[in-house]
């Protein structure tokens, strides 16, 4: 399980969710729509070979970043040697064939584990597509953002992800989208906004804050709690409504479910009606103060956090292996 150090200038937006559990599974889209973290335990991983995924690298290109595995498996499949990034996974493998072959099985053993978590997720919902993604390769000091999804007001982009590497992946993670809103409101003429989509709205709006990709620790002075996912964690979280940043992780497995909202009337609240509510927020009068939405530097809050009920610092709220935690941080 993960270790949170929450920031109390923050809501604590972390659900935790025992998929052991028969309501367990009807929980995870819930939590996902309502812009919280849902933590999921009950998953058996046991079939995987972690030695042989930790041992596998891939180079530091753009397309390798979310390298979509799946398609590249059918690709495969289809095409053999022909298939585009053969070289590069064969590559990874150390131009092993034995060890190419059982990383493709060890994706289909994901993928099976996967789909039938999917399938308990889903239970009544019309899924369009579900991508597996992987992402071998070293991250480190994400500048603090919310995804962007492009053309995303008709379908919900439903992201999972699995902690795959022997160490922690390290997280920050920020304001939930309608608190940033308000905290702006009156200030950034948001009334000027209404006819963008929905990712170009919340763009418009959280740059201003964090600025892009090239900013990085521009942004420090923003509250965060750290989240420490341990191996084989999983979980679940809206990127686009729930800011965040890696700052530390070397493999992850993410899974992207694609779901038509004309076929889900019910779901609910969708990222549209979200990013609206956001624009209606921000249209306000000025009602809160925050120094950390107009101040650069360095936070002069420590991140505090609270363990079994009680307030102290740098101490987990949810300890997987606190002592490493405690003395890492």
């Amino acid at each position: 399980m993960p270790d949170v150090f929450l920031d109390p200038r923050l809501p604590d937006y972390f659900e935790d969710i025992d998929l052991s559990t028969p309501a367990g599974a009807s929980a995870v889209l819930p939590a996902f729509l309502s812009s919280k973290i849902g933590v999921l335990r009950g998953v058996d991983l046991a079939a995987l070979d972690f030695d042989l995924l930790r041992s596998i690298s891939f180079p530091q290109l753009w397309e390798m970043k979310k390298f979509q595995f799946s398609r590249f498996a059918l690709d495969f499949k289809a095409r053999g040697e022909a298939a585009q990034y053969y070289a590069l996974v064969l590559e990874a493998c150390g131009r092993d064939m034995s060890r190419f072959n059982a990383l493709l099985k060890q994706f289909t053993r994901l993928t099976r584990i996967l789909d039938d978590l999917h399938a308990r997720i889903f239970d009544g919902v019309v899924v369009e597509r579900v991508d597996l993604l992987c992402r071998f390769s070293e991250t480190r000091q994400e500048n603090l953002h919310y995804d962007q999804d492009v053309g995303c007001d008709d379908h919900e982009g439903f992201r999972l992800y699995i902690n795959i590497d022997s160490a922690p992946r390290i997280w920050g993670v920020s304001y939930q989208l309608n608190d940033l809103a308000e905290r702006l409101a009156g200030r950034i003429k948001a009334e000027k906004l209404a006819d963008l989509p929905s990712e170009q709205l919340v763009k418009t709006i959280t740059s201003r804050v964090f600025g892009g990709w090239h900013n990085r620790a521009d942004e420090r002075a923003a509250p965060r709690h750290m989240v420490y996912f341990d191996p084989g964690d999983i979980w679940v979280v809206d990127g686009r409504s729930v800011a965040h940043q890696v700052l530390y992780g070397q493999r992850v497995i993410t899974t992207y479910a694609r779901i038509p909202l004309a076929a889900n009337p019910t779901l609910s609240p969708s990222f549209h009606e979200k990013a609206r509510a956001a624009l209606t927020a921000a249209s306000g009068p000025p009602n809160r103060a925050d120094a950390s939405i107009t101040l650069r530097g360095p936070s002069i809050l420590p991140p505090t956090s609270k363990h079994h009920g009680e307030a102290s610092l740098a101490k987990p709220v949810r300890a997987g292996c606190a002592g490493s935690m405690n003395a890492a941080w």
